[in-house]
C-alpha cells in the first residue's frame, strides 16, 4: 500500500496464477489489509479479481518451470512435451526452435502421436482425453474413464487409454 496514495499491488503465487488460468470461471483472491496511522489500525477485507495473461503466465513458467512430465516426437520431427504442472502441451519444432504452448485438461500423463499426426493427451484429474491437430490446434476433447494415466495408437487407427482410477482400459 502507497502512504501517499492508498494505491496497492497485490502480485499473486504462479500457483494462484496457474489455478486461475486452469479454471473457466473468473478467480477471485481474498485477503485482508490493515492500514495504520501509527497510533490505530484497521483491518479491511479486500476481494480482488485475478486475471491471467498469457504471455505473462507463460514466462513465469519458462521462468520456474511447468513440470514437464511426458514426452512424444511426430513424424515430422516435431516435439509434444505436457506439462503436468501447467496444464498444457508445448509442441517444439526442432529446426527452428519455436515453441507453441497449448491449454489442455487437468493434470496431463502421457501422450502419444498418430500415423496421421494428431496428438492425443491423457487428463488424469479430469477424465479427458484432450486430441490435438500437428500444431496443437484443438481437435476434439474424448471424456474417457476415471484417471487415465496412458494412451497407445494401434496402426489400424484404434486408441487404448489406461485409467488407473477405474481399472480398465
Amino acid at each position: 500500500i502507497d502512504a501517499t496514495t492508498g494505491a496497492w499491488t497485490y502480485t499473486p503465487t504462479p500457483a494462484a496464477l496457474l489455478q486461475a488460468w486452469g479454471t473457466p470461471e473468473d478467480d477471485v483472491v481474498a485477503f485482508t489489509v490493515e492500514a495504520s496511522d501509527g497510533t490505530a489500525a484497521t483491518s479491511v477485507m479486500v476481494e480482488a479479481p485475478l486475471g491471467v495473461a498469457e504471455d505473462a503466465l507463460f514466462a513465469i513458467l519458462e521462468r520456474l518451470g511447468s513440470q514437464p512430465s511426458g514426452v512424444a516426437v511426430g513424424a515430422g520431427g516435431q516435439m509434444y512435451v505436457i506439462n503436468s504442472g501447467a496444464n498444457t502441451l508445448s509442441v517444439i519444432d526442432p529446426s527452428d526452435g519455436s515453441m507453441v504452448i497449448v491449454k489442455v485438461g487437468r493434470t496431463p500423463s502421457d501422450v502419444a502421436v498418430g500415423a496421421d499426426g494428431q496428438v492425443w493427451v491423457t487428463n488424469t484429474a479430469d477424465g479427458t482425453v484432450s486430441v490435438l491437430g500437428a500444431d496443437g490446434s484443438p481437435v476434439g476433447t474424448v471424456t474417457v474413464g476415471r484417471a487415465p494415466t496412458g494412451v497407445a495408437l494401434a496402426g489400424t487407427g484404434l486408441v487404448y487409454v489406461t485409467n488407473f482410477g477405474d481399472n480398465s482400459v
